[in-house]
């Protein structure tokens, strides 16, 4: 039980984060000198370089839903539950693959 309170807290803690610091800071920066999509694009491209649990071409997946998501609602929370939804549905999918071969 213990255990998996960890990697709840984990995914969590991974995906408040994030989203705060790629959403809620580096977004709302290039933003204020470049254009809405410029923004997302950096920010998404930073994100998927630097993001420790998928590869670059999911995380870029995740980044740009993540920065539309915030655009959308101007809320962390939205974008926060994706990339924890995604982490999670990620990691159940690995673990089912792994275990069937």
């Amino acid at each position: 039980p213990l255990c998996v309170l960890e990697l709840i807290f984990f995914v969590i803690a991974l995906a408040l984060g994030s989203e705060v610091l790629f959403r809620g800071i580096v977004l709302r920066t290039l933003e204020g000198c470049a254009s809405r999509w410029a923004a997302i694009l950096g920010s998404t491209l930073l994100f998927a370089a630097i993001y420790p649990v998928v590869d670059p071409p999911a995380a870029i997946i995740l980044g740009v839903a993540s920065a539309m998501l915030y655009k959308r609602t101007r809320n962390l929370l939205a974008p926060s539950t994706a990339n924890a939804i995604f982490i999670t549905g990620g990691a159940a999918i690995r673990l089912y693959h792994v275990m069937m071969h």
